[in-house]
């Protein structure tokens, strides 16, 4: 048998090839394996369910929310169809009326969301969500571009 050639030695002592894909295979049941017993125990009406570990470091508590009417503020980019911007208001307008929360809704031009919302954060006040555009980055039409010239 020969000692440099590892694929012939190891059919000689009878093993196959173990894959990247079978190690994967076997690594994914494995943890799965040893994720079961977390989870059935962790499950609503488990006999073994535990109560949560206290975390440690950051929390988060929501604040509370006092009685009485709320305001939202959303800045949003003037959307290329005139008719989603309002179908938005009115649905908004609604979801507002059912939460007893007055909301607010101003349209600025797309280009200008960026510097809307640097202007506020500068100012410390401003809206209380704002929708940024987010579209297909320059380096998809360099590459388009190339390969049409």
């Amino acid at each position: 048998m020969e000692t440099g050639n590892r694929k012939n030695s190891l059919q000689a002592v009878g093993r196959s090839r173990l894959t990247r894909r079978d190690v994967l295979r076997r690594l994914g049941v494995a943890l799965a394996g040893l994720a079961v017993p977390e989870i059935v125990s962790a499950w609503p009406g488990s006999t073994n369910a535990k109560a949560a570990p206290a975390t440690r470091g950051l929390t988060f508590t929501p604040p509370v929310i006092s009685a009485g009417s709320h305001s939202l503020k959303i800045l949003m980019w003037t959307h290329f169809v005139p008719a989603f911007d309002a179908y938005f208001e009115n649905w908004a307008k609604e979801w507002g009326q059912q939460h007893h929360v007055t909301v607010t809704i101003d349209h600025v031009p797309t280009m200008t969301v960026s510097a809307e919302a640097d202007k506020e954060a500068a100012r410390g006040t401003g809206h209380d969500l704002i929708q940024f555009q987010v579209g297909p980055d320059p380096h998809v039409f360099a590459s388009i571009s190339r390969r049409r010239h």
